[in-house]
C-alpha cells in the first residue's frame, strides 16, 4: 500500500528569517545556514522575533529537504534550531515511523528528480510536490532490525568520515613539525 508524503506527515517551508529584523521584541536563536556534505548543520546565531511560531523550530526527528538541488535528505538530531525557507520540513505524524519514512524518502528523491524538480540550471522542489511523493507503508514493523541496521551503517561512516579528518589534520601537523619545528 501506497500514501502520498502529505497523508502522513506535515510537510511545509522554513521560515523567511530576513523579515524578523523589523519586529521590535527579538531574541537571538540558532539558524540552520547551511548542510555540508557530511549532512552536518551549519548554523548562526541571528536576531529573531520572541513570538516566532514554534513549528518552524526543529523537532527530533524531523526530515529537511534543501528546496535548491534537493539531492540530500536530512535526519535532524537537534531541536530548537531555526529551519530557514529555503528547506522543506517532513514532519511525520506519530502513526507513522519517522526513520521509515527517512529512508524512504533518501531513495526517492534522488531517483524521483526529473519528475519533481522545476528549473534548468537550478533544480528546485516545490511543497506540493513534495506532498504527493508515494511512500510505501509497512503496517508489519518487519522494518524495525533493517532500520536500526541502516542506522548503525550511518553512524558508522560518520565515524569513519570524521576519523579520516582526524587522520589529515595529524598527517598535516607532522609534517609542519617536520619541516617548520615546533
Amino acid at each position: 500500500m501506497k500514501k502520498k508524503l502529505g497523508e502522513i506527515a506535515e510537510v511545509f517551508s522554513g521560515f523567511r528569517v530576513y523579515r524578523l529584523k523589523e519586529n521590535t521584541d527579538i531574541t537571538e536563536k540558532k539558524v540552520i545556514r547551511r548542510i555540508n556534505n557530511e549532512g552536518e548543520l551549519k548554523t548562526e546565531i541571528k536576531k529573531v522575533s520572541k513570538d516566532l511560531n514554534e513549528k518552524y523550530f526543529t523537532q527530533k526527528g524531523d526530515i529537511l529537504i534543501p528546496l535548491a538541488n534537493p539531492e540530500n535528505v536530512i535526519k535532524v538530531n537537534e531541536e530548537g534550531l531555526i529551519v530557514p525557507m529555503y528547506y522543506a520540513v517532513v514532519r511525520t505524524k506519530q502513526k507513522y515511523n519517522n526513520d521509515y519514512v527517512y529512508y524512504a524518502l533518501k531513495k526517492i528523491i534522488p531517483r524521483e528528480m526529473g519528475k519533481l524538480t522545476e528549473g534548468t540550471v537550478l533544480k528546485s522542489i516545490r511543497i506540493n510536490y513534495l506532498s504527493q511523493i508515494e511512500i510505501p507503508i509497512d503496517e508489519s514493523n518487519k522494518h524495525e532490525d533493517i532500520i536500526e541496521t541502516l542506522d548503525l551503517i550511518n553512524e558508522k561512516k560518520r565515524l569513519e568520515e570524521k576519523l579520516i579528518q582526524l587522520n589529515e589534520e595529524l598527517e598535516k601537523a607532522l609534517i609542519n613539525q617536520m619541516f617548520i619545528g615546533d
